[in-house]
């Protein structure tokens, strides 16, 4: 973890000297590989908890709260930031982080006392489950790259599509504190079908109403309550938790395909059909959940493998 925080510091601190601009791509890609590390180590982390959407929950709050605050510091602040103001903020959570490690539980990596089981390989179920996860979260990843740009395209002002977009975050922050406080249960799939569908149904409304603040603020909503559903969900399809670790790495793998191959695709056609694109993978996602229903409705108890044990006494 020490390695990644150095990584991601690094990254965005060494373009702000002055003459190592042209060393920006090479430090972006290593800010986005100490990034990916921490993420792959945070799922690790929530896989290890007891209560698995709660703590995804507080993860996707996390994720929305920080790029709100940020957002709104700069539109208070300085409106139209130089890229070394940004870097040195990002610079400055890093720096967070790194000052944090020391409080972080050791035994959550199985790195302490009681040695925690080799992770191990997701069985077939798992790996439906955390090709939902891709789908799902590439998807609403890439709308969330283009969405300015796509708003932008449909006559929005900035001002305004910057106001759409923090609308959206808070709405985000809010759905996933909900999807923190549900507690998970056997029935946690279902809901995950449904917030599926609320999740679609926003990206059609958008593209019907792309200036509306309710339909923005509801995107997020979803969003941050279908996030938190897949772990527990991947904890039922695959009942000895070897999927559970692979969430995070399921979402930065479909955070670095899908919004490549709409831009490669689908972009030069039009930013709707992109939005299209991403709503068609959704469609997949849903897709995937709804084959393993009738695994799920035989499944009449919360799994409670002996692997776990040792997972469930770190949290």
């Amino acid at each position: 973890m020490l390695a990644a925080t150095a990584l991601l510091i690094a990254g965005n601190l060494i373009p702000v000297a002055e003459g190592a601009t042209g060393l920006l791509m090479l430090c972006r890609l290593t800010a986005g590989i100490g990034g990916g590390l921490l993420v792959g180590i945070v799922g690790v982390a929530i896989s290890r908890t007891r209560r698995l959407g709660a703590w995804a929950g507080s993860f996707v709050l996390t994720q929305g709260l920080v790029p709100y605050l940020v957002l709104r510091g700069f539109m208070h602040f300085d409106p139209d930031p130089a890229s070394h103001t940004v870097q040195l903020v990002l610079a400055g959570f890093g720096l967070v982080t790194l000052l944090l490690l020391p409080f972080y539980p050791a035994r959550m990596l199985g790195s302490g006392d009681e040695q925690a089981e080799p992770i191990g390989r997701p069985q077939g179920r798992g790996i439906v489950g955390l090709g939902s996860v891709l789908l799902c979260v590439g998807a609403v990843g890439g709308i969330w790259g283009y969405l300015e740009v796509w708003m932008h395209s449909r006559g929005i002002e900035r001002a305004d599509s910057t106001s759409l977009i923090t609308i959206s975050l808070l709405g985000q922050i809010l759905g996933a504190v909900a999807g923190s406080l549900i507690a998970d249960g056997k029935w946690g799939w279902l809901r995950l079908i449904v917030l599926l569908c609320a999740l679609m149904s926003a990206v059609v409304a958008w593209l019907a109403w792309p200036s509306s603040a309710v339909v923005s603020f509801g995107y997020g909503v979803a969003y941050a309550m279908v996030a938190p559903a897949f772990p527990p969900l991947l904890a039922r399809l695959d009942p000895v938790g070897r999927a559970v670790p692979y969430s995070a790495t399921a979402q930065l793998v479909g955070l670095a395909i899908l919004p490549t191959l709409a831009g490669e695709f689908l972009a030069p056609f039009g930013l709707d059909l992109v939005l299209v694109g991403f709503l068609s993978c959704m469609l997949g996602s849903l897709v995937l959940v709804l084959s393993q229903v009738p695994f799920l409705l035989g499944r009449n108890r919360k799994p409670d493998p002996v692997s776990w044990k040792v997972h469930h006494e770190a949290v």
